[in-house]
């Protein structure tokens, strides 16, 4: 137990109460404890969730109105030392204990990237922690899903002191993290960058404000330097770049592991393998290491004379390198792209999936991909806009009825389903709707 009052009475403009001894740290309303502190920070909804704070031992925020509206055992914190005073509770409660930490950023292949890292450590019988967008995993073993890229920066401190054994942490950092600022005062010993294009600018509004959150990184590291890819150079003087080249696999390797065959993953297993070499000082027998696909990046299923890709591919850049991928990996067969855009996002990256697709797509089907609180129909009128062949275009709202379109026309062909990868969900109305891609397909073979 600790005396939370004391760590942060410099930090406070105002506290009541008599018993502020804590033993745990949240930030939801829902993960009451005993004798846990609750960061309660202001939002336009606050009001509903205030009679949930009475659980506990302790309510911490930044918000005036909150702070009136609170009974006893309150702290009133300025919002500029928000984050320092989580910081101080969690060094007492979750101490940091790191050994080697390595950040990854990027528009797209920072899940690939990291998972390729992990099994290049784990091979050489370390213990590793990796977290990111498909959950937390300690020496390839998933423990945990904060259903986010990068979790809060409570539940970050609160893993890494759970997983305080771990001889390498990597770590998956997406641009709203650096811009929220989850990693606050965490170092980092390694940083790379897999590449830069358009996504998310519903929340950063321009490309230089994402090109900007991205660059947050640097902030953790002593070394200004990060590990880029030859072919995603970056021309910026606040950082070195180190330069990685691609590796070379034969024939055989391909065969052996279809996904080696494709151009944008071997950029992700040469970043991987260069991050390895840093960290080491020293080669890997990776090409000995069978190498598994991260779940729900490239995921390949073989039926009949077909090759069935599954791909969390859902902006621009990323459907035109797998596409042109697939294309040139698998030239003797049509190349058949399933996709849609995802509502209460970045409308204006549509119509560029559609004319990123379409550039190697030998037939598409338009469907529906998370729609959210938006009207599919109308997502679909967006993205149709960047088609210049429509007549290869097929639109099916209902990914259910899409996906079996698509399987029954399949004739020796590549079928590409992209944009929701390892999602289990469709996210409908603000329900979240049990569903999966990969588990559709399967169904569909075995009936």
């Amino acid at each position: 137990m600790i005396n939370a009052l004391e760590i942060l009475k410099d930090l406070c403009r105002d506290f009541k109460g008599d018993n502020f001894e804590i033993s745990d740290i949240e930030w939801k309303v829902q993960n009451q404890k005993k004798d846990s502190a609750l960061f309660f920070k202001s939002s336009k909804s606050y009001e509903k969730y205030l009679d949930k704070t009475e659980g506990f031992k302790l309510v911490i925020t930044d918000s005036m109105d909150i702070y009136n509206g609170l009974k006893e055992n309150k702290i009133l914190i300025d919002k500029e030392n928000w984050l320092e005073s989580q910081k101080r509770l969690l060094d007492e409660v979750y101490p940091l204990s790191l050994n080697h930490v390595t950040g990854i950023t990027g528009t797209n292949g920072k899940t690939s990237t990291t998972h390729y890292l992990e099994e290049l450590i784990f091979h050489e019988k370390k213990n590793v922690l990796r977290i990111g967008t498909l959950g937390v995993f300690y020496n390839k073993e998933k423990k945990m899903d904060f259903s986010l890229t990068t979790p809060s920066f409570i539940d970050l401190r609160k893993c890494l002191h759970e997983f305080k054994d771990a001889d390498y942490v990597i770590l998956e950092a997406s641009s709203h993290a650096l811009e929220q600022e989850r990693f606050y005062n965490i170092p980092f010993n390694l940083a790379a960058w897999t590449n830069f294009s358009q996504d998310h600018l519903d929340y950063h509004k321009t490309m230089k404000e994402y090109f900007n959150s991205k660059l947050k990184i640097l902030r953790h590291l002593d070394k200004k330097e990060i590990l880029v890819p030859i072919e995603e150079e970056i021309e910026d003087s606040s950082f070195t770049t180190i330069p990685v080249e691609k590796l070379d696999f034969s024939k055989e390797e391909i065969e052996n592991n279809p996904e080696l065959g494709l151009l944008f993953n071997q950029k992700n297993i040469s970043l991987a393998y260069a991050l390895f070499k840093e960290i080491f000082n020293k080669d890997s027998n990776f090409k000995k290491i069978n190498f598994s696909a991260p779940d729900g990046r490239f995921n390949f299923i073989k039926y009949k004379n077909s090759l069935i890709v599954i791909d969390f591919a859902h902006t621009p850049d990323a459907l035109l390198k797998i596409c042109e991928s697939l294309k040139k990996s698998f030239s003797q067969k049509k190349l058949k792209v399933l996709f849609g855009c995802g509502g209460d996002r970045d409308p204006s990256k549509r119509p560029l999936m559609a004319s990123a697709v379409e550039k190697y797509a030998d037939s598409i089907i338009l469907t529906s991909d998370n729609p959210r609180f938006e009207d599919p129909s109308k997502i679909i009128e967006d993205a149709f806009l960047g088609f210049k062949d429509q007549k290869k275009v097929l639109v099916e709202i209902d990914r259910v009825k899409a996906l079996k379109i698509g399987m029954e026309s399949l004739d020796s062909d590549v079928f590409l389903i992209a944009g929701k990868g390892h999602e289990p969900y469709l996210d409908i109305k603000g329900e979240k709707i049990p569903f999966n891609d990969k588990e559709e397909i399967l169904k569909y073979i075995n009936d």
